[in-house]
Order: C-alpha cells, then structure tokens, then sequence
C-alpha cells in the first residue's frame, strides 16, 4: 500500500528521523492533508548507481564509526540481454531500467553490507531506526528462486501475481521488488511475513534515488535514517544535498 510515514519501530516516534521527508518518496493515500513537500528528483542511471556503490564502500572503511561487514562486490560476469529478458518474462513484469542496464552493464549482481560501530550509534542516534545499509542484487537465475520463495512465504497465487523482486536484505528475507500493484508498476518493499497487500510502494526513479542517498538499507525502512546519517552518507557520495520545493 502506498501511504505516508508510520512509526519504524514499536511505533517510536519519527523525530530523529527523515519523517518530514518521507512523503517525497511516494505516492500518498491518506486521509490527511498532504504535507505539501515534493522532492525534486532525476533520474538515476546504473552508472550512477555504480558510483555511488563504489565510493560509499571506501568512504565507510575507512570511517571508524562504520563496520563493513561486507566490502563491495561486484560479479565479474554481466548478464546477457536474453537472460535478462527471460526473468522478465517469468515473471511477467520489466525490471527497472536501472537495475536492467546495471546487471548487462556493470555487474550480474552485487553485494555489500555495513552498520554503525556502538559509537556510531550514539553519534548519529539510531536509537529508533536506521544505522545499517547494505544490499544483496541478485542474479537473473536467483530472481527466479527468490521470486518462488517471496511468492510462497507471502501466500500470493502465482498465476496472478507479477512480481520481480531483484535485491534483498543480507540477512533476513526481505526483498526489494517490482511489482504490479494497484497503482501500476512499482517497487515494493515485501517482508517475508506480511501479504503484498501490505507491502509498502515507491515509484521507481524517487526510490533508486531516495534509497541510495540513505545508504542502501533494506532490512531497515531507508526512511527511517537519521538527518545527520543521511547528510553524511550524501557527503561521502559526492552528493548534493537533497532539493525541495512547495506544492502549489
């Protein structure tokens, strides 16, 4: 469901986090006012997302306040067209241009997993969310068994669902997917515990570029990232600080 902010988590207050920017992220459907916020966003390439993957890795080893579980890796084989074509039409849904072009351009798939050291956490406050990042992409073959597994932990009935996912969390089973929702074609971000109808929804150019700037974080909400972390994350990215401007 595409929706404004909730709590992240037992329902803690979004104070310390991107909660006043969450919006600019998605499609709302609400019952309130919108906040009247709308971020201006361009599109994200997958050389961009390679950059950004590259000099986030060496930015956060060698910060001590980082632990980098995982160092970027990035396979060495690139898919073909027809491989990514043939997911595509397994699941009968396109991938996203830039997780396509990243996967025949760049890399079949990529890995990278970080968190904050204890002192990190009390830096930046991570009490109520947020302070870990990290991504596994996945290869055509291993879309095709995750998007099985998704399927059967979520209860959706194949014949009906379209739904791709194409990056998970490095621990638990979160994926990141597209997905035919009823507001169209979408990312969604599908817990392994919840129905797709809970399943939170992003339009895909503003979450490559929301999702990134926050690190990368899957198992935790990429909304739920401190101001301070994302300030920093954004620096050590070579990023401009992101633009906002007032719905008329």
């Amino acid at each position: 469901m595409e929706r404004t902010a909730r709590a992240g988590r037992g329902d803690a207050p979004l104070t310390a986090t991107r909660a006043e920017r969450i919006v600019v992220a998605r499609e709302v459907v609400t019952d309130r006012q919108s906040v009247g916020k709308l971020f201006r966003m361009s599109r994200i390439t997958a050389s961009e997302l390679h950059r950004r993957l590259v000099t986030l890795d060496k930015a956060l080893a060698e910060d001590p306040h980082f632990a980098v579980n995982l160092r970027l890796q990035l396979n060495s084989e690139r898919a073909s067209d027809e491989e990514v074509r043939h997911v595509e039409d397994v699941a009968g849904i396109a991938l996203p241009d830039v997780v396509a072009t990243f996967l025949r351009d760049v890399a079949m798939s990529a890995q990278l997993c970080w968190h904050l050291e204890e002192d990190g956490v009390e830096r930046y406050d991570t009490s109520w969310g947020g302070g870990t990042g990290g991504l596994f992409l996945l290869t055509p073959a291993e879309m095709i068994a995750q998007r099985e597994r998704l399927l059967s932990m979520t209860e959706a009935d194949p014949a009906t669902t379209r739904i791709l996912p194409f990056a998970k969390d490095p621990g638990a089973a979160t994926w990141l997917a597209v997905y035919a929702s009823r507001f169209g074609e979408r990312i969604a971000i599908v817990h392994h515990d919840a129905s797709l109808d809970e399943a939170e929804v992003f339009k895909a150019d503003e979450f490559f570029e929301g999702w990134s700037r926050a690190g990368f974080p899957i198992e935790d909400r990429w909304e739920d990232q401190p101001e301070e972390l994302v300030a920093y994350l954004e620096d050590a990215m070579g990023l401009e600080p992101e633009e906002f401007e007032e719905d008329e």
